[in-house]
């Protein structure tokens, strides 16, 4: 399963923005002379600091629909992500999601709750990629 292991697919787990902003500080080197389509807002991320990353998250209850359109998550009754993937998982039996967290609640052992489309909420924790639970 793609999800457990915490693989995602640009453009169906994610946005470019997704991409930009979880995988700057790994894979881009911005001092360099070369023009590129990006580059510019790049920079801007790399300026600003980046303020959400891909998390994992792992939530409570039996087995949940696929997620068609991202799902809010929230701490405190604050929203602080969204879903961006959601899947059962037979192997370790709990929900599993990937997720757009805001800096503050992105830390391994962070409670959050995830709203799914009926309005119902789920208790919930961020957790490290690929998921062990």
């Amino acid at each position: 399963f793609q999800a457990e292991d915490g693989i995602r697919d640009i453009g169906v787990t994610g946005s470019s923005d997704v991409c930009s902003s979880d995988l700057l500080e790994k894979f881009c080197d911005l001092n360099g002379s070369v023009q590129y389509i990006g580059r510019s807002r790049l920079l801007e991320i790399a300026e600003q600091g980046v303020v959400q990353r891909i998390r994992g998250i792992v939530f409570e209850g039996t087995p949940s629909p696929p997620c068609g359109f991202p799902w809010p998550l929230e701490s405190n009754g604050q929203m602080v992500g969204y879903t961006t993937t959601v899947v059962w998982s037979p192997r370790l039996k709990t929900n599993l999601a990937l997720a757009m967290v805001n800096k503050a609640y992105w830390e391994t052992g962070d409670e959050v709750r995830v709203q799914l489309p009926d309005g119902s909420m789920r208790e919930g924790y961020v957790t490290d990629l690929p998921f062990s639970v």
